[in-house]
């Protein structure tokens, strides 16, 4: 959503906001059990990457990796899961990004005017409603969507429905249909 807010010229960095499960929707700083859950899944990761590289061939593997990021973890295959994993423990400025996301939260909504839609999934374990999902700094514009049967990352649980909700909320003729409106 930063990127719909105007520049300094007054023009706009996108046609339209689309988040999803976006991070910054809490009070002053990241709730307590978002700092402590994004390291342990990096801690995890790494450890599983270096000791047990195999692990997500096991629906239980696949469970304990990914439990932050999937609705339904134990569903996903094999190669994807360890892709993620390998991802999540080699990635370049993670430790930099989440000290930055810890200290910030998302403010100023109103300096958008493009269309928003916002959307979790039903089934998120990181971003909680009533902590990490405020809507008060939210364009009046915004769409507030609920992915069913998701995690944290969409993507992993549907990534047909959450391909279609992307495309669908960067259509003006129906982007201003879906969900509920944010007030």
């Amino acid at each position: 959503m930063e990127a719909c807010k105007p520049n300094g010229d007054r023009t706009y960095a996108a046609d339209g906001g689309d988040d999803l499960d976006p991070a910054g929707l809490w009070r002053k700083s990241a709730p307590r059990h978002i700092r402590v859950a994004m390291r342990q899944v990096r801690l995890t990761a790494k450890i599983t990457r270096r000791v047990a590289p195999n692990a997500p061939r096991t629906r239980v593997g696949r469970r304990l990796s990914l439990i932050q990021a999937s609705g339904h973890p134990f569903k996903l295959p094999y190669e994807p899961v360890k892709t993620a994993v390998h991802d999540m423990a080699a990635a370049p400025g993670f430790r930099e990004t989440l000290r930055a996301l810890e200290k910030r939260q998302f403010e100023d909504g109103a300096a958008i005017t493009v269309p928003v839609t916002v959307a979790f999934g039903s089934r998120d374990r990181v971003l909680l409603p009533g902590v990490a999902r405020r809507r008060d700094q939210l364009p009046d514009q915004t769409r507030w969507v609920t992915l069913s049967g998701c995690g944290h990352v969409p993507m992993f649980d549907d990534p047909a429905s959450t391909a279609d909700l992307l495309l669908r909320a960067s259509d003006p003729g129906t982007a201003g249909t879906l969900g509920e409106p944010v007030r």
